[in-house]
This record gives structure tokens, C-alpha cells and sequence, in this order.
């Protein structure tokens, strides 16, 4: 179950780590891509260009990533490619044990099948009980260009069967399958995977179909694939019709992602950004799918006691979690969002939370304020599910790095969120934006980044680093 959200050389670092908490000198190359100034791949560095999920089968902890790839061989540009690789560790031997999976020892295996769009962005990845992959991105395979603007870019996506073989295997489908069917850009898919019997693979995404070329991602819709990837419907069903935000490039376009997750009831739970008609600033909804498929009505959380209705609430978050005084464990929610002010191209405040208390229903606001992030990009959020715990990572200008990627752990009540002392997880004296982070069931944290660093030709590497599991907090 999926909580979070996160030109080709390649260097593969296949050894083992040593043992580290954070330490940036651990870090794995995953690939490293270059072209020339000024031929920047949108989607593989300034968007969200990476995922990755943890996954237990017996002994053996898989992580699984899937990334947006421009291969030198053409001179950098456009992301041709969604790859994937895999590694794992054994439980007994510890998370310093991991290594690269037979077959993935370099490079990465192409799953974007045959599709020749000239922009592959955002992968999101998942996975269910039963150990079967979903990954989706948006595709420009239908692009036509219109005055400059994209037109027709479409969300597609793939599943990799399990085989319990030994060792285990996966097996991606020859070629993806179309999800979205517009006429406009369809961008920032996200997906979880419910435990239902069989379980299926949800899929949440913006989509400006129902927008004048050049207009807002307006409406969020979704499409749900069960484990032959028939869909429930085809082509995505419409969610919410009430606003958007403006397209004004890429940056904003990441504040518009939807994010969710499925708890062990079943029940899905969604939040986004959203301009409603007579509002001043953007705010963070809020609804919930029940195990039946009724949707509850939105719930605006900018209206909760303490929210400031001038701010920008944009890029929120979502996770579990359990707090002292909550019904049950795992049924309270913490929301964190990203605070803007203005339109520029520019991060603005620290930023904020809000939390539901399950055992009275109700919404509370949380100013982050009392902790010093610095400048913040958007990060990533996940949590230990049993407690009131949750983990942060983020990039940010408070080491004095314009990207330096921090991480921070926060204990979460309806009234504060205390923060422990921040650690550095990598170091650079450029760019580290949109990391990805999961926590596996054996309470280790594993992050996948990049470093972008500007020049001729420019480079980003991306990279995959775990903490050790020093950072748990048992229940």
C-alpha cells in the first residue's frame, strides 16, 4: 500500500552501503543525465521525476523506482523514456546490505514500451498485498503544439505482474495502456491500491479536457485498473468540477497535484489544491472514497480555525496517522501543504498543516512557523502509521545551500507539530527539488533525489539513500 508520494550516463554503484544515518556519502547513483544549457527536459529535473515504493516479500525488502529518463545518445532534450529499476536488502542483514537486483545492475528497464511523445513526466508508483506493480505518468505521445502550448498530453500507464519464483520477479507489460482520453494536458497522476478482493490500482490526475487550449487544469478525475488493467471507466471519470489552478508553468503546474492514500479500512483519501470561483487565494480540499465507491462532499480546509484566507495553499500532502487521543490506529490524517505568496516562479513560507482527529471528527490547523525550514521547495512526507510520527523530507535554504535536501522528523498534535533537529541528507551547491520517500515495514526510510547541477553541458543525477532505520519511532 502506497502512503506517499517521489541524457543517460550511466555509473552504477552496486556495492553494498556502509553504515550511515542520513550519511550523504552513501547515496547510489541511479542514472546521471546531461544535455546542453538551455535544452532543459521538462519533467525529468524541474518536475516530479521519480518515485519509489518499499515492498516485504518474506525476508527481503524490494525498493522499486520508476523515473523519467533523457538519453545523452540524442544530446539530452525531452524524457524519452519511463525506466524502472529494482534493489533489495535481507531483513537479517540489514538495510546497509542493499544492492542492485539481477538484471538492474545498470541502467534500467524501459517501460514506456514503444510510445514516441517527446515528454514523459511524473511517474507515480504503487504496489498491492500481493506484490503486483502500477506505475503511470503523463505521456506527450499525442501531442500536437499549439501557440506554444501542449495539447493532448494523456496519462498512460503499466502493471509488472509477481512471480513468486526464487528469487522473485516482475514482469512489465509489453506496451502501456492509455488512461486518460482528452483533448488538453492531463498531468500529475498519482495512484494507491486498496485491499479489496482483488485489490485495485486507483489513479487521481489534473486534466484541462473540459478548459480552452491554454486554460486551467480545472478538474481532477480517476480511473481505477484491476489486475487484468480493465478500467473502471475508460478514459477517467470526472471528480471535482468547482476550479483549478491557473497554468502558468511549470512550477505551478506541481502545486496543482492531487496526493492520497487508502487506509486498512478502505477507504481512500484525497487532498488538492483548488480556486474556486469568488475566492482570493487557493486552498486545500479534502473528500474520501468508501469501500462501496460513494465519495463524501468536499471539505474546504482553509475554512478550519487559524487558516489565513489571503495565503496560497498549494502542493498538500497526505498520510496516516495515530494521535494520542485518536479512535484507532492509523485513522487520524495529517495534511501538509505548501504556502505561496504571489504567482512568481519562487517558493514562498514554510509550511503548514492540518490534522483530523478521528476520535471527534474534526479538522484542526497547525502553523509550522515555529521551526525554521528556510525557503522550501516541495518535499515529501510519509509516517510510521501506528504513532503520531511523521517524517519530512525537504530541500531547502536554511543550511545556506541553494538546494541542500534536509530531513526532519515531527511529532504531530491537534495542536503543535514539535520537530526535531534537522539532518542533512545530501549536499550540493545547486539544486535538489521533488525528492520521493517511503517507509518500509521494517521501519527503514529510503529516499530517491536528485542533484542538478547547472553548467555546459548541465548534469542531474539522481540518487537512492536509505537512513539505516535510525529514525523509528516504535508504537
Amino acid at each position: 500500500m502506497r502512503f506517499v508520494r517521489a541524457a543517460l550516463t550511466v555509473n552504477c554503484l552496486a556495492a553494498a552501503f556502509a553504515a550511515a544515518d542520513w550519511d550523504p556519502a552513501s547515496a547510489v547513483e541511479v542514472e546521471s543525465q546531461t544535455w546542453q544549457t538551455g535544452n532543459n527536459p521538462k519533467g525529468c529535473v524541474t518536475g516530479y521525476s521519480r518515485d519509489i515504493v518499499a515492498d516485504l516479500v518474506g525476508e527481503r525488502v524490494y525498493l522499486h523506482m520508476v523515473y523519467a529518463s533523457c538519453p545523452s545518445a540524442v544530446g539530452g532534450g525531452p524524457s524519452y523514456y519511463i525506466k524502472y529499476r529494482r534493489g533489495y536488502y535481507d531483513v537479517a542483514s540489514g538495510p546497509d546490505s542493499f544492492t542492485w537486483d539481477t538484471g538492474y545492475t545498470s541502467g534500467g528497464q524501459i517501460i514506456s514500451g514503444s510510445l514516441t511523445g517527446r515528454f514523459k513526466m511524473s511517474p507515480t508508483l504503487a504496489v498491492t498485498a500481493g506484490h503486483r506493480l502500477y506505475a503511470f505518468w503523463a505521456d506527450s505521445s499525442h501531442c500536437e503544439e499549439t501557440n506554444g502550448l501542449w495539447n493532448n498530453v494523456e496519462i498512460y500507464g503499466s502493471a509488472a505482474a509477481f512471480s513468486p519464483s526464487a528469487p522473485p520477479s516482475w514482469t512489465w507489460f509489453n506496451e502501456p495502456q492509455r488512461v486518460s482520453d482528452g483533448a488538453w494536458t492531463s498531468d500529475m497522476p498519482v495512484c494507491v491500491t486498496d485491499d479489496a478482493e482483488p485489490p485495485f490500482a486507483h489513479i487521481f490526475w489534473r486534466d484541462g479536457r473540459d478548459a480552452a487550449i491554454g486554460g486551467d487544469l480545472t478538474n481532477i478525475y480517476t480511473e481505477a485498473w484491476d489486475e487484468n488493467a480493465v478500467h473502471y471507466p475508460a478514459g477517467g471519470q470526472l471528480l471535482s468540477t468547482n476550479g483549478g489552478l491557473t497554468y502558468y508553468g511549470m512550477y505551478d503546474v506541481l502545486d496543482t497535484r492531487v496526493d492520497a492514500f487508502c487506509d486498512g479500512e478502505g477507504y481512500i483519501h484525497l487532498v488538492w489544491a483548488d480556486a474556486r470561483a469568488g475566492t482570493t487565494a487557493p486552498a486545500i480540499y479534502y473528500k474520501r472514497r468508501a469501500p462501496d465507491g460513494t465519495w463524501s462532499a468536499d471539505v474546504c480546509l482553509k475554512t478550519v480555525a487559524g487558516g489565513v484566507a489571503t495565503d496560497w495553499e498549494c502542493a498538500p500532502m497526505i498520510c496516516p496517522i495515530t494521535l494520542p487521543n485518536g479512535e484507532n490506529p492509523g485513522g487520524d490524517i495529517c495534511v501538509m501543504a505548501h504556502l505561496r505568496y504571489g504567482m512568481a516562479n519562487a517558493p514562498g513560507a514554510p509550511p503548514i498543516m492540518y490534522v483530523y482527529n478521528s476520535g471527534n471528527s474534526t479538522w484542526y490547523y497547525i502553523s509550522v512557523n515555529n521551526c525554521a525550514f528556510g525557503v522550501v521547495w516541495r518535499g515529501a512526507l510519509t509516517s510510521e502509521v501506528t504513532n503520531n510520527v511523521v517524517h519530512v523530507l525537504y530541500p531547502s535554504t536554511a543550511t545556506g545551500s541553494p538546494g541542500n535536501l534536509l530531513y526532519r522528523r515531527g511529532h504531530v498534535t491537534t495542536s503543535a507539530v514539535t520537530w526535531d533537529a534537522a539532518k542533512t541528507v545530501y549536499t550540493t551547491n545547486s539544486d535538489t527539488r521533488f525528492p520521493s520517500l517511503t517507509l518500509d515495514r521494517n521501519h527503514v526510510l529510503h529516499a530517491f533525489f536528485h542533484n542538478h547541477a547547472a553548467g555546459t553541458p548541465e548534469v542531474a543525477t539522481m540518487y537512492y539513500l536509505n537512513d539505516d532505520g535510525d529514525n523509528f519511532v516504535g508504537p
